[in-house]
């Protein structure tokens, strides 16, 4: 057993002194895999690395060793990845569904009469989101569905797909199409308008 008064002064032999652990730390900085040169995006994040300390404590980071910098930059890139995984507008829109009507009132009539109007005029994303409604009120008179505040596209077609199981598509893209031009995320055309007069067509014609 070494005596108190002796574990005082005696150092430690696993911690080098100021001047052992600068010339350990000068050879390890000196290794071959420190010195490869880096292209410039890895030299960018070690631009970013060293600005970072010094807004941290004042002082350089120094050579920043290569393996840290691909950590780095697969961190971010797996950042990014999750970021647009998350908030993909086409992710988006198969969880969640915009109100059929809203504050809006309609018969199948006028639904109908909005839809043509918008049509021949090019509004097209009027006459897109009228025809879906017309189609919805079709459902409803011919006892299809049941109408409610708050109904939602996704819930019509869900309760229109036992119905008409051999159009699933059909309607599934409807209700992408209605959501898209409701939410702003999808371009409306003729195309589209008359994709909607055929889902109408098809239930009027298909129900009971």
């Amino acid at each position: 057993m070494i005596p108190l008064f002796l574990s005082a002064v005696v150092p430690d032999p696993l911690i080098p002194d100021p001047d052992t652990g600068q010339s350990l730390l000068a050879e390890e900085l000196a290794r071959p895999e420190y010195g490869s040169e880096m292209s410039p995006l890895t030299r960018f994040f070690a631009n970013l690395l060293r600005g970072i300390a010094d807004l941290f404590n004042g002082e350089g980071l120094g050579e920043v060793p290569v393996s840290s910098i691909v950590l780095l930059v697969f961190a971010v890139f797996l950042i990014a990845l999750v970021i647009i995984v998350l908030l993909n507008p086409v992710r988006l829109l198969r969880r969640q569904s915009a109100d059929l009507f809203g504050e809006e009132e309609a018969t199948v009539p006028l639904a109908q009469e909005r839809a043509r109007l918008a049509g021949a005029s090019g509004q097209w994303e009027e006459a897109v989101v009228w025809e879906f409604r017309a189609c919805a009120l079709i459902a409803h008179e011919k006892n299809l569905l049941v109408l409610s505040p708050g109904l939602t596209a996704k819930e019509v077609v869900d309760r229109l797909l036992p119905h008409f199981a051999t159009a699933s598509d059909a309607l599934k893209q409807g209700r992408l199409d209605f959501d898209g031009v409701r939410y702003g995320t999808a371009h409306a055309d003729e195309a589209m308008w008359r994709r909607m007069q055929g889902l109408s067509a098809m239930v009027q014609s298909g129900g009971a």
